[in-house]
C-alpha cells in the first residue's frame, strides 16, 4: 500500500511519488513527467499538489492533506470524486479506470483544439516570393553571360 509522507515528500525521489508511478507503469500507462509543488493552503486545508503527466498528455493532479490522504484528483483539469479515499492502492486503481475510458474523447479534444500563432510570426511567403524572383533573374544574367562566353569561344 502506498502511504504518502506529507513531511518527506519532494518529487521523483521520494518514495511514494515512485511507487504511484510504478503502479501507473504496472498498469500499461508511461508516466512521461511529475512534479511536486510547494505547500498550499485552501479552506483551512493544507495539501501538496502532485501532477503526472502521461505519454498520450493526459494529466492527473492529486492533492494531498497533511495526514496523506488524496481528498482531490484533477484528471485532465476536471475534479473526479474518489469512491476510495482513504485507500490509496484502489483510489489510483479508480484513476487508472478512468484514464483508460477517457483516452479516446481526449485524444480527440485535443485534435479539434486550434493553435493560435504567436504574434512575432508572420506569413514569409511575400517576402520569400521576392527573394526568389530576384534569385531566378540573377541565375538569368549569369546563364546570359555563359551563352555569351560560349559563343565567342565557339566563334574563334
Amino acid at each position: 500500500m502506498i502511504v504518502f509522507d506529507f513531511e518527506k515528500m519532494n518529487g521523483k525521489d521520494d518514495k511514494s511519488t515512485k511507487d504511484v508511478i510504478k503502479y501507473f507503469t504496472k498498469a500499461g500507462i508511461e508516466v512521461a513527467s511529475s512534479e511536486l509543488s510547494a505547500i498550499k493552503r485552501t479552506s483551512g486545508i493544507s495539501y501538496k499538489e502532485l501532477a503526472l503527466g502521461f505519454a498520450d498528455s493526459q494529466q492527473v493532479i492529486f492533492q494531498i492533506k497533511q495526514t496523506g490522504d488524496i481528498f482531490k484528483v484533477k484528471i485532465n483539469g476536471k475534479e473526479m470524486p474518489i469512491k476510495n479515499q482513504q485507500n490509496i492502492d484502489q483510489a489510483i486503481q479508480e484513476i487508472i479506470a478512468k484514464l483508460d475510458k477517457g483516452r479516446l474523447d481526449f485524444q480527440k479534444k485535443l485534435a479539434r483544439t486550434k493553435v493560435a500563432l504567436p504574434p512575432k510570426i508572420k506569413s514569409t511567403i511575400t517576402s520569400e516570393e521576392a527573394t526568389l524572383t530576384q534569385r531566378e533573374q540573377e541565375l538569368d544574367e549569369l546563364i546570359a553571360n555563359a551563352d555569351k562566353t560560349l559563343n565567342e569561344l565557339q566563334a574563334k
